[in-house]
């Protein structure tokens, strides 16, 4: 057993530390290059952008063969506007995330960043493209207690050069097949579910759809398709959260920073790019499932997104961990808690507020399991999202719980997750709240060159076509649960709320957003990329030509033979109006002669024509009328010609 321990870590490690010229940074990490740019310099620009009109910045850099230029402005599009947050002093108030940005990549019109500056040092992520992501962390994260190898303040590294499950082989040895903890708690979790009253409702009707997945079955379950109505996309689609870190995390902050507001501002900006990044995930998704051959039309979702409505940090004084006070929130001050109490502390809290509630620690369990949820259900049970706090049964008694939490800890084997692995494994323990239990089958757990999909029971690789997307039988479950939440079926309560961020594939072209032309099917705009198009570019995009530039394309290039016709149109309708609308209008003054109509005879010139007279009582100078040149006389009342 020991020789095979061996032999695995030697296959994981040797092909990169040694048999290439890769810089290795942890087991994670496989190589990685150091980070130096002015600090100073990014801090001043910061604080400026504070107090100034224009709040962008700039960051420029080389590293990893290639040079980047960032404009980032402060991101509006994670925290809701009303967020409050309750800190180290245990008091809750409106919070200042001024440090937090969005931002684009110069000469990449697809990319995308978000992070934050915190003490001069930018920390995020850079999205490339769906093959090219990029993370910056501060490189105290991993060269703490002893000299680091390098004077660089960051490191930076490519997704494609991470091993996202490196410690496989160590939960194989104690029987433990995934870093997610359902499969070990599952009967636990589904009897503590059960309501203590369900007023009829049958809360053991819940069917997922993982067992109908399999090439045998496939073909047969495909005859019972049905088309799609069109997607539910109303502004009601935000799920709102509720994000707090235990004293453990902030203790694990703390001591590296060494400071309490740094600590605090680390720990915002950790909940905000975890959103970030699941946003990414889900607003890109489109939920379908099939429902039985009798059902003419099956729901469909889309736009699903989530911010932080509320945040907590919680810390040793703000629970008063060292005194004789036994609350329930007294026990997240135990070090040595298992994940599945750890999860049943987060549930036992009322929570109606929110759509889902986590917490984030810094704790490893046992088992290398990264994080736990409940599984939401379209039945009666009460876990899921958007439930409510509830009574339910358990060991013979009745006990009141909120069941629509998790948790996430970003520790594994005394080893730091990085913030990829952490993003992937929030992404997977909503996806429960939302209905999904993990993927099975060799439809939803293919493996190979595409990879499995994120709700697999192990850490995917990150960087496979499949690894950010949810599988058929995960979009079937959580299509599922939705339509029961959003229509209230079996009790469910839709918690949802209108959404004040744009949302590609709508057709309305949003703030943030160059062009919207819907999705593939639907798109006619030559010049915008549609939500889900084939060439694999951010959606709601102008397309770039030849030369890398972006197509400005307007109506008149599209349809150019349209403008002609509308133009030669226009110049035939103003020539009519200017023969028949310019007709004289006749004049008040009954002195002046009848102006001829327009149907009267035309008259030629006049060869001789007669002096021109003014009359001599307009003129007090006269007594008489007299010829006068008429090239010298004003006020001539002119007849017709």
């Amino acid at each position: 057993m020991r020789l095979c321990l061996v032999l695995s870590v030697l296959i994981n490690i040797l092909p990169y530390s040694i048999l290439t010229d890769q810089k290795l940074l942890n087991d994670y990490i496989r190589h990685y290059e150091d980070l130096q740019y002015d600090v100073t310099e990014l801090n001043n620009q910061h604080l400026r952008a504070k107090r100034s009109a224009d709040k962008s910045i700039q960051l420029k850099f080389s590293a990893l063969g290639r040079k980047f230029h960032l404009d980032l402005y402060p991101s509006d599009s994670v925290f809701a506007h009303d967020h409050k947050s309750r800190q180290s002093d245990g008091k809750e108030s409106h919070v200042d995330t001024s440090f937090i940005y969005d931002g684009k990549i110069r000469g990449v019109p697809e990319g995308s960043v978000h992070g934050a500056v915190l003490g001069g040092l930018f920390q995020g992520v850079m999205v490339v493209s769906q093959d090219e992501i990029y993370f910056i962390e501060p490189a105290s994260r991993y060269f703490r207690g002893h000299d680091p190898p390098t004077h660089a303040h960051s490191v930076i590294y490519r997704e494609k050069d991470m091993n996202l499950d490196p410690y496989r082989h160590k939960r194989d040895t104690v029987g433990h097949h995934g870093s997610c903890g359902l499969d070990k708690y599952k009967e636990w979790m589904t009897a503590s579910a059960q309501p203590a009253s369900n007023d009829g409702i049958d809360a053991h009707d819940d069917v997922t759809m993982d067992n109908i997945y399999s090439r045998d079955s496939n073909t047969e379950f495909n005859r019972h398709k049905r088309a799609p109505v069109s997607c539910y996309s109303k502004p009601a689609r935000t799920c709102n959260l509720y994000l707090r870190a235990d004293p453990v995390l902030f203790n694990e902050t703390r001591n590296r920073l060494g400071s309490v507001a740094a600590a605090n501002n680390e720990i915002m900006a950790l909940f905000s790019t975890y959103v970030f990044a699941i946003n990414q995930i889900y607003k890109n998704t489109k939920f379908e499932t099939f429902f039985p051959a009798t059902t003419l039309q099956t729901p469909c979702f889309e736009g699903i997104n989530f911010r932080i409505l509320r945040t907590t940090i919680m810390t040793d004084e703000s629970l008063k961990c060292n005194t004789n006070l036994r609350t329930s929130a007294l026990s997240f001050c135990n070090p040595n808690i298992d994940v599945s109490n750890f999860l049943n502390l987060n549930s036992l809290e009322n929570h109606d507020e929110f759509c889902l509630a986590f917490v984030f620690t810094y704790r490893d369990f046992s088992g290398g399991t990264l994080g736990l949820a409940w599984v939401g259900s379209p039945s009666g049970a009460a876990d899921g999202v958007c439930e409510r706090y509830k009574t339910i049964r358990e060991q013979g008694r009745t006990v009141q719980k909120s069941l629509y939490t998790g948790i996430v800890t970003l520790i594994n084997y005394a080893r730091r997750v990085p913030p990829r692995v952490s993003h992937l494994t929030f992404a997977h323990e909503v996806g429960h709240n939302f209905g999904s239990p993990h993927d099975s089958g060799s439809i939803c757990a293919p493996g190979g060159d595409a990879g499995n999909y994120i709700m697999y029971p192990s850490a995917t690789k990150g960087n496979l076509r499949n690894n950010e997307l949810f599988s058929e039988c995960s979009r079937d479950n959580i299509t599922r649960v939705l339509n029961a939440v959003v229509n209230q079926i079996n009790g469910k309560v839709n918690c949802f709320t209108d959404s004040d961020a744009a949302f590609c594939g709508n057709g309305i072209q949003e703030e943030g957003e160059e062009c919207d032309c819907g999705y593939r099917d639907d798109c006619t705009d030559q010049c915008c990329n549609s939500r889900d198009n084939l060439n694999h570019k951010r959606g709601c995009t102008l397309k770039v030509d030849g030369t890398g530039h972006k197509v400005q394309c307007r109506y008149s290039q599209i349809h150019w033979w349209g403008v002609m016709l509308i133009a030669v149109g226009a110049v035939v309708v103003m020539g009519v109006f200017i023969k028949v609308c310019s007709v004289n209008t006749p004049s008040e003054n009954p002195k002046h002669k009848k102006i001829r109509k327009q149907n009267d005879k035309k008259r030629g010139p006049v060869k001789n024509p007669g002096p021109y007279y003014i009359t001599g009582k307009n003129n007090p100078r006269e007594g008489k009328d007299r010829p006068r040149d008429y090239r010298n006389t004003r006020n001539v009342e002119m007849g017709n010609i």
